[in-house]
């Protein structure tokens, strides 16, 4: 069972995540901005949860510059062709005042969880903001095992798995790849006879 959570959680598809943000003016995260409802740090938890998809190719940037008052939103992002923001409603932060916000973000692929000090630097734009990158689009995990009958047997398990994503990846398909992991390692039969999406 703990087998099933780390290996959805973990999903082996490489996955993007923002990792760099340039904000004109900040040069660390402890700052504010005038005219900004959110502090830098909480502006950047919040562009880290940002669900970010890309269509092609390994790397991207997206281009915020946005003049208020106004919520900032995932909308309010330029992106090239190869990049889907999946929430375009993702709350990033609220202008209160007649001011301008500008910020690129660096997009980037990778595996699992990548804390920002481990990262190779080597594309690192000067004077960025390094982010922890969470490329895994799985957020949430849990699971029950329920008692299950089928015709005369009632010594049987029914496993539920309740499973929620960033919108990147369809649950179904991660618990369809989880299981082809486990099969090998756990089981000499899986079949998943019945996935339902709520």
């Amino acid at each position: 069972s703990t087998q099933s959570r780390s290996s959805a959680a973990s999903d082996v598809y490489k996955r993007q995540a923002v990792t760099d943000v340039s904000i004109d003016g900040i040069s660390h995260e402890y700052s504010t901005i005038e005219g900004v409802r959110e502090d830098v740090i909480n502006i950047l938890l919040n562009i880290k949860d940002m669900p970010v998809s890309l269509i092609e190719g390994n790397s991207a940037e997206i281009v915020l510059d946005v003049t208020g008052p106004c919520d900032v939103l995932a909308s309010s992002f330029t992106v090239p062709a190869n990049v889907e923001l999946v929430n375009q409603d993702f709350h990033i932060a609220t202008i209160v005042d007649k001011v301008n916000l500008k910020m690129t973000l660096s997009v980037n692929t990778g595996r699992g969880y990548e804390p920002a000090d481990l990262r190779d630097d080597e594309d690192r734009v000067v004077g960025a903001l390094k982010l922890d990158a969470s490329y895994s689009p799985v957020r949430r995990v849990s699971y029950t095992v329920d008692n299950a009958r089928f015709e005369k047997r009632t010594d049987l398990d029914k496993l539920i798995i309740e499973l929620e994503t960033d919108g990147t990846l369809d649950p179904k398909m991660a618990i369809e790849h989880s299981a082809t992991i486990l099969q090998p390692v756990s089981y000499t039969h899986l079949t998943l006879p019945t996935i339902y999406s709520v």
